[in-house]
């Protein structure tokens, strides 16, 4: 305690980043502060295979239970030796799979003290990308490269391709390694039958995302993340003094990593106890997505989960700067996302001017932040995407392409908050009981405001023409000019926009008004 004093004293600050994983319950322990950055002090790893009975049973037994708690009480005391105050624990898919996981979280808090948050697939990927982030040169460098980050976890993959330093797209696919070991089943993980049987398993998945995503995408580097990939990239790199290995490399220790003994596989490994069952499933996963996406070489930055989550809090404390714009990127991927539903880019781009330039002008009013900023132009680029299934409907449809689509950065409430803006631009807005088991009320407020600015915007540009490109607001008493300089009839655009005026005075308390500058005699 004198110890952590000491360092408050100093400017540093104390933390802890706990994962309840598939097959490890991990801490590390971090020193932060403005002048010296981010530094590790200690890093502990218990071994609990939670995924195996999730991915067969469904849920989580009470065995399990108590050992996590008992592995969580060790944590809580290494984090009173530290004098931590400042700490958070996520679990990933093993407990957000699990149909018992409200109360497994519920034992967890009683027995511990410690809450435990459940991370969604896209929250638990950021992570990773924020610490990859910290390597800030190399990051960037490789990126502005066609480059897949290739994320193995124990119950999916993801794989999110990079060009130019931004993400054009992102796709999860269930083949995580204990998924595959426990659908495979109970044979030799050193057979030859067992090799085969994976290999089936997920050359489908992989040559199917190859013909989806990679038509047009040439990928020169791998960088490998993941669940254990510490575990798996020692191996990969034992005596080699670079975190780097080429295509060809690889190649050449392929048939040792599937073929490892277990003697030696032990003492090149230095922590996961089971590490044998995912051994042969990483390394043919990485081996076909070099064959599939043609790639030279693969980076191991040997980030964990926790150094994702202490890069976020450090981030949001304002103790660290962010090392890359992910908030450009989730817009430059759901930019990508329009192409590639063949929106209307003309249209969407007039919205979203619209719209932002509504959202800044009346940022006193609406009291909203960048975050809501940030839904509102994703909100306005997908927000005819839908057409490409059906003229019909057209807002059903685009809320379920957001929905089914991993939108890195955001998480699932966010992805459903965007989706529901998108769907009811068009739509009358149900009251809040239809969303009570998905938003709180605050939530359903910061919903309706920004839906009410995305009808005004989508109404200026009734027609699809761009009639409107240059406005200007002035607010006045409890009016709100929109001032349009154009000299094009607009009098299909009056009409929409007066149609949503109501909805609108009722969320801001100020009438909006069309006016058009300049008219065409």
């Amino acid at each position: 305690m004198v110890y952590a004093k000491w360092r408050a004293s100093m400017g540093y600050n104390v933390f802890s980043a706990i994962e309840v994983g598939s097959s490890e319950l991990s801490m590390k322990i971090y020193e932060i502060s403005k002048e010296k950055g981010i530094k590790e002090l200690e890093y502990i790893r218990k071994t609990v295979e939670l995924g195996a009975e999730t991915y067969v049973n469904n849920k989580i037994s009470h065995d399990k239970i108590k050992t996590i708690c008992k592995i969580l009480i060790e944590f809580k005391r290494k984090m009173k030796e530290y004098g931590i105050h400042s700490y958070k624990a996520f679990a990933t898919s093993a407990i957000r799979e699990a149909t018992n996981s409200i109360t497994v979280l519920d034992r967890i808090k009683v027995t511990t003290g410690i809450d435990v948050k459940i991370l969604s697939n896209s929250e638990k990927r950021f992570l990773y990308y924020k610490a990859i982030a910290m390597h800030d040169k190399e990051f960037n460098d490789i990126i502005d490269e066609g480059t897949a980050i290739v994320d193995v976890g124990a119950g999916s993959i993801q794989i999110s391709l990079y060009d130019k330093g931004m993400l054009l797209s992102t796709q999860n696919i269930k083949l995580g390694f204990l998924r595959i070991e426990k659908i495979i089943g109970e044979i030799d993980y050193r057979s030859k039958k067992h090799i085969k049987l994976v290999e089936e398993y997920i050359n489908n998945d992989l040559n199917t995302y190859k013909k989806l995503f990679l038509d047009k995408e040439k990928v020169k580097n791998i960088i490998a993340v993941g669940d254990n990939i510490d575990d798996f990239s020692n191996l990969c790199l034992y005596n080699k003094k670079t975190d780097y290995l080429t295509k060809e490399a690889y190649d050449n220790i392929f048939l040792d990593l599937i073929n490892i003994n277990d003697n030696v596989l032990k003492k090149k490994n230095k922590y996961h106890e089971n590490i044998s069952e995912f051994i042969v499933p990483t390394a043919l996963i990485y081996k076909k997505i070099f064959s599939i996406t043609n790639a030279n070489k693969v980076w191991f930055p040997k980030v964990a989960i926790n150094d994702g989550i202490v890069v976020d809090y450090a981030e949001n404390h304002r103790i660290i700067k962010k090392k890359h714009d992910f908030d450009a990127d989730i817009i430059y991927a759901a930019r990508k996302l329009g192409q590639r539903y063949k929106c209307n880019i003309k249209h969407a781009q007039n919205v979203e001017n619209s719209a932002l330039c509504l959202y800044d002008r009346l940022k006193k009013i609406h009291g909203l932040g960048q975050r809501e900023r940030l839904y509102t132009q994703i909100a306005t680029i997908l927000h005819n995407c839908g057409t490409y299934i059906n003229m019909n409907e057209v807002p059903i449809n685009s809320y379920n392409i957001v929905m089914s689509t991993e939108l890195i950065g955001l998480s699932h409430m966010e992805r459903s908050l965007v989706a529901n803006m998108v769907k009811y631009m068009s739509y009358d807005l149900p009251d809040y009981d239809v969303f009570a088991s998905v938003f709180d009320k605050q939530t359903y407020i910061v919903m309706s405001k920004i839906i009410a600015i995305l009808r005004l915007a989508n109404a200026m540009d009734k027609s699809h023409r761009q009639k409107c490109k240059k406005i200007d607001i002035i607010l006045e008493d409890n009016n709100m000019i929109v001032n349009i300089d154009t000299i094009a009839d607009i009098t299909l655009e009056k009409k929409a926009f007066l149609h949503e005026t109501d909805f609108f005075m009722e969320l801001y308390g100020v009438k909006p008004k069309l006016k058009q500058k300049h008219k065409n005699n």
